[in-house]
């Protein structure tokens, strides 16, 4: 009898999850680089890459209970299986990345907002057309 033996075996759901984690991750880091970087086609081809990761993220959760249990046991699992603890340190990767992300944007934003409020008060018809906003404050970050 001839069997045919798969070269591959199938990786774990846990595995298919912290692979995806990790990109991810890189994928947040481009987006990172391109808004550092003033490029639009990075920042915009990262953002991209998030959007289909976590996407596929989410899906991978919904389809399985098992892997809802197994991120939702992380923190005490961490200690005794490896892979758990990797995922839960991706995890932790992931929000770090997020924090940085929330604050670049938020600073990108102040100097935007004092852009146009320096634009608006130099020109009378842009002022005249446009109020400033009400919420706006005159910081400059360096």
């Amino acid at each position: 009898m001839d069997t045919e033996v798969p070269t591959t075996t199938p990786a774990r759901l846990e595995e298919q999850y912290f692979a995806a984690l990790c990109d991810l991750c890189a994928a947040t880091e481009e987006a990172l680089d391109g808004l550092t970087g003033n490029s639009l086609p990075t920042l915009q081809q990262g953002t991209a890459r998030q959007e289909a990761f976590a996407a596929r993220l989410r899906q991978m959760i919904d389809r399985s209970s098992s892997l809802r249990d197994s991120i939702a046991s992380l923190p005490l699992a961490g200690k005794a299986d490896p892979l758990a603890g990797e995922i839960l340190s991706m995890h932790r990767r992931l929000a770090v990345l997020n924090r940085r992300y929330r604050a670049l944007l938020s600073r990108f934003k102040r100097s935007v907002d004092l852009s146009l409020a320096v634009c608006r008060s130099c020109t009378d018809g842009i002022a005249a057309t446009s109020p400033a906003s009400p919420a706006h404050t005159w910081s400059c970050e360096i």
